[in-house]
């Protein structure tokens, strides 16, 4: 219980800190999708172009962004990577360190996590309780169709 605390604590800190984050296009929702492309447990191949363009096509409202393990210029920005968190209002990622970026994600938000196995931990799960975001754990083999399903059910409600 501790550790939850300060975990919402720093979480409170840096919020204050950075201030409210500022959306460009407010008629369009935010899809933020992890692409871990230069890490040895890489899913640059999962995450691809074309999982890019059936999802943004699936979602015509919705303006899907991806945040790359790559982008030496945004890892090397904590401040870039909680205010890229900070603005999505669905964040798509693999089981992995990027996700905890979720600590900064707005409340209300929805967390579509790819697990490798049934080994994962369920961090992810809990921390996405913690700052009052809607989780849901996605098989590593499931396709565009399932991910553009969960979205759109997760918006209705």
């Amino acid at each position: 219980l501790y550790n939850y605390w300060n975990l919402m604590s720093l979480r409170s800190h840096i919020e204050t800190r950075l201030g409210p984050t500022i959306h460009l296009d407010t008629n369009k929702t935010t899809v933020l999708v992890i692409v871990r492309d230069a890490s040895r447990r890489g899913d640059g191949h999962v995450y691809d172009q074309r999982f890019m363009k059936e999802l943004s096509a699936g979602l015509p409202n919705h303006d899907v962004t991806p945040f790359r393990s790559s982008d030496t210029a945004l890892m090397t920005c904590l401040d870039c990577q909680v205010r890229e968190f900070m603005a999505a209002d669905v964040i798509i990622g693999s089981h992995g360190a990027g996700l905890s970026n979720l600590l900064f994600a707005k409340s209300g938000g929805t967390v579509l996590e790819r697990t490798l196995s049934t080994g994962d931990s369920g961090i992810y799960a809990e921390l996405s309780y913690m700052v009052g975001l809607k989780y849901f754990p996605i098989d590593w083999k499931a396709s565009v169709e399932v991910y553009l399903d969960i979205i759109q059910f997760a918006e209705s409600f």
